[in-house]
């Protein structure tokens, strides 16, 4: 009897903790500075043709960021997916050395992420809450969407600013274009109206 009670405790707490990593969220950001826009340029490089860039933008009286990816450039019969990385790029242009998927929350790759529930996903697996890179052969691929939980205010938790992206191959993972973001527009600074007092001409 004392085994089965120790077996139903064991299963219970198991099925507790489950429960309670799939109810773990992000916070969407709601404290993003208006206007603060950041970008990230593949550059040219010899091992591969993708090319392109990425903004993020935080928009006035709204949350989180607007993102505009743009890419082309495509080796034929490819699937491929683009993250934020934790780390920026070296130097010497080592994708490699970028870091694993930007995840502050520690959700891993373990947890499953799909567009239906953004919320769940590490915040910088971008493919997994908005769809990985389609396209048609010789066509490239641009994508427009609303991110609620990134941040532009340097030292959140989740800010991306000092980061990286990096297009990965599905097929094995491999890391075929990186760049570094960059503060391409300031954040705008809050004009707090002082009052002046009037002096009296008596």
């Amino acid at each position: 009897m004392q085994s089965l009670l120790t077996i139903a405790t064991l299963l219970l707490g198991q099925c507790l903790s489950a429960t309670a990593l799939a109810n773990r969220t992000h916070a969407p950001v709601v404290t993003n500075p208006h206007h603060a826009l950041y970008q990230a340029t593949l550059p040219i490089r010899q091992n591969t043709t993708i090319r392109g860039w990425i903004t993020l933008l935080a928009p006035e009286k709204a949350t989180g960021v607007k993102v505009h990816a743009d890419f082309w450039g495509f080796p034929n019969n490819s699937s491929l997916e683009y993250y934020i990385h934790e780390d920026p790029v070296p130097s010497d242009g080592n994708c490699y050395r970028t870091g694993s998927p930007f995840d502050p929350y520690s959700r891993r790759a373990s947890i499953p992420c799909n567009t239906t529930t953004p919320q769940a996903c590490r915040i910088g697996d971008l493919s997994g809450k908005h769809g990985p890179i389609f396209t048609a052969a010789d066509q490239g691929f641009e994508a427009r969407y609303n991110d609620l939980y990134l941040s532009t205010e340097p030292g959140a938790l989740a800010y991306f600013g000092n980061r990286s992206i990096v297009v990965h191959r599905v097929s094995d993972n491999a890391r075929l274009s990186c760049a570094n973001f960059t503060l391409v527009v300031r954040p705008e600074i809050p004009v707090v109206a002082v009052p002046v007092e009037k002096v009296s001409e008596d």
